[in-house]
């Protein structure tokens, strides 16, 4: 007997909507990823508490410092070139041609819109708190520090990808936990090269995952009430 790849949805196992993600535990999840997101937005905001923040991400920032060794360093730098613009920019490309190919319409349009919310998100983030990098950061890097792009793209496309590939259930479920352990990886080797404080990089995930979650919930509802109407 043969089985499909994880990625693979058959019509037996997509009943309903596509992507079938409008549930209330889908949109308690989309409601506490925001409200997380908004803590760590008011927490670097107001000055009393982003001096307590700073202080927080000073004493982790010395932790790694203390820990340094090559290999991790090599590791968190492949990760580094993998999250990057160009690599991502391939990434984007590659899943759109396929969702197009198989004329997933619906994925297709869930995976442009949470990846560009959450592209333009990080930008108008960066411009309006315009946080300065550590000073002893492995990496050279020209954009300010809050949020972590690296952070939040891999939050992003790795929730985004499983959404709208894997159908609903325990395996997307599973899924989901190994793109939740990416993204937080991803997270953990922007701060092990000191290019982003840690309050950076849980923010970045933070918002990430909140537009992959909110833009398939979204979809998912509009297409429901289209299906009733």
């Amino acid at each position: 007997m043969t089985t499909s790849a994880p990625w693979v949805s058959t019509a037996a196992e997509r009943p309903g909507p596509p992507l079938d993600c409008d549930s209330p535990a889908s949109r308690r999840w989309t409601l506490a990823l925001w409200l997380l997101a908004l803590t760590w937005l008011a927490l670097l905001a107001v000055p009393a508490s982003a001096d307590l923040v700073q202080q927080v991400d000073d004493h982790v920032t010395g932790w790694v410092v203390s820990v340094e060794q090559d290999l991790l360093v090599s590791v968190a730098r492949l990760l580094a070139v993998l999250g990057g613009t160009l690599a991502s920019g391939v990434v984007v490309v590659v899943v759109s041609l396929l969702l197009a190919w198989r004329r997933r319409w619906p994925g297709l349009v869930v995976w442009l819109a949470a990846v560009g919310s959450a592209e333009l998100l990080n930008m108008l983030i960066k411009n309006s708190y315009e946080r300065a990098r550590p000073l002893v950061g492995l990496v050279e890097e020209r954009s300010f520090s809050f949020i972590s792009g690296h952070s939040m793209t891999a939050a992003v496309m790795a929730i985004t990808l499983v959404l709208v590939f894997v159908p609903a259930g325990p395996r997307r479920r599973a899924w989901l936990v190994v793109a939740v352990g990416y993204a937080l990886l991803m997270a953990a080797s922007r701060v092990y090269l000191r290019a982003h404080w840690l309050t950076d990089t849980l923010a970045g995930v933070t918002i990430g995952a909140a537009c992959a979650v909110t833009v398939a919930l979204a979809s998912s509802w509009w297409y429901a009430r289209r299906e009733d109407a």
